[in-house]
C-alpha cells in the first residue's frame, strides 16, 4: 500500500536582535540568510545649558526616536551604526544610505522628528527653565509609542510610551541633561537591529 506524500514545511529561522549602546561608530555584520532588517534609533540627549553663571541652568532636551521597518538587506554585508553621545544624532547606514536617523537634541530643545529618517518618528521633550538657584529638568526621550515629555521647570519630562528603553530627563537612553543628576550631560543614544530571515 502506497503511503501519501507528506509535505514538510521548512522551519523558519527566528529573528536575530542586536542592541548597541556603546557611543561611537561600529560595523555590524548582516547575518547570513537575513532578508530584512528593522532599525530603531534613539539619539543622545542634550546637555543642560547655563543661563546665569553658577546658579541657573536650562535642562537639556530629550533624544528623538526613529524606526525603519523591513529594509532589504539584499547586497548588504554590513551596517554602519553610530550611537550618539550628548548632543549627537544616532544613525544606521546601509551601503552609504542612511536608513534610520534619530535627530540630535540641542540645548533645551528635544530632537525633532521632522529631522529624522524612518517610517516611524517621534520628537524628544524640551528641557525646563530653572529659576534662581534651581536647575531646569531634562526633557524625556521619545519612544516607539510617542514623543518624550517636556520638562516643567525643575521637574524632568517623562519618556515616551512604548517598548524601547528611552529615558525620562536625566535617565537611561536619550534623556536630557539635568544638572546634579548626571552632571548636566545628556544620556547616550541607543540602537536596536532586528534581522529577519
Amino acid at each position: 500500500m502506497l503511503r501519501p506524500f507528506m509535505m514538510v514545511a521548512a522551519k523558519k529561522r527566528p529573528p536575530e536582535i542586536v542592541t548597541l549602546t556603546t557611543v561611537g561608530t561600529q560595523a555590524v555584520s548582516v547575518p547570513s540568510g537575513a532578508l530584512l532588517v528593522t532599525a530603531e534609533c534613539i539619539s543622545g540627549g542634550a546637555a543642560s545649558t547655563e543661563v546665569v553663571p553658577d546658579t541657573t541652568y536650562i535642562g537639556g532636551g530629550g533624544g528623538a526616536y526613529s524606526k525603519r521597518n523591513d529594509y532589504s538587506t539584499s547586497g548588504v554585508s554590513s551596517l554602519s551604526v553610530k550611537v550618539g553621545d550628548t548632543n549627537e544624532e544616532t544613525t544606521v547606514t546601509a551601503a552609504s544610505t542612511v536608513i534610520c536617523r534619530a535627530a540630535a537634541a540641542s540645548a533645551g530643545n528635544g530632537g525633532a522628528a521632522g529631522s529624522g529618517v524612518g517610517d516611524v518618528k517621534f520628537s524628544g521633550g524640551g528641557g525646563g527653565v530653572g529659576t534662581g538657584s534651581f536647575n531646569g529638568g531634562g526633557g524625556g526621550a521619545a519612544n516607539d509609542g510617542g514623543n518624550g515629555g517636556d520638562a516643567a521647570g525643575t521637574t524632568p519630562g517623562a519618556a515616551g510610551t512604548g517598548t524601547a528603553p528611552s529615558g525620562a530627563g536625566g535617565q537611561l537612553y536619550g534623556g536630557g541633561g539635568q544638572r546634579f543628576t548626571n552632571s548636566g550631560f545628556g544620556l547616550r543614544g541607543w540602537v536596536k537591529l532586528t534581522f529577519t530571515f
